[in-house]
């Protein structure tokens, strides 16, 4: 887990429209989308983990535990419920939101944080540089 701690910030994304549009996402939030660079940050704050999400449309800090459920807004007044769980070096956060399963699946590639969506047969891969 110490190669995720710090903060990312999203340098690429590829179909990630797709994934938000499946979810019913409005238009005019797809079209933010794609132009708002997140920072991610992968901190510890005693025995729980810490994940926020800092950009122009929200900023959120959400503690966790390996394989406890928790809940994590994803659009302003929009939440969901997630885990995240460690295999190997890979960090794996299931979310369940509108009735909909998305798994993202993190590892660090060379020094990028790579992030690759998958819902269904649907596959988005978003790509973040360390701050």
């Amino acid at each position: 887990m110490d190669a995720f701690f710090g903060s990312w910030k999203l340098v690429k994304r590829e179909n990630y429209n797709v994934i938000l549009a499946v979810c019913g996402t409005e238009e005019e939030v797809i079209q933010l989308a794609d132009v708002v660079k997140p920072v991610i940050t992968f901190s510890q704050d005693g025995d729980s983990l810490v994940y926020t999400v800092d950009h122009v449309i929200l900023k959120t800090r959400t503690k966790f535990r390996f394989g406890e459920e928790f809940y994590e807004e994803v659009f302003p007044g929009r939440f969901c419920r997630s885990t995240m769980k460690l295999e190997g070096e890979k960090l794996i956060h299931v979310r369940l939101y509108q009735g909909f399963e998305f798994t993202t699946v993190r590892e660090i590639q060379d020094g990028i944080l790579i992030a690759t969506i998958t819902h269904e047969d649907i596959t988005a891969v978003q790509t973040y540089e360390k701050v």
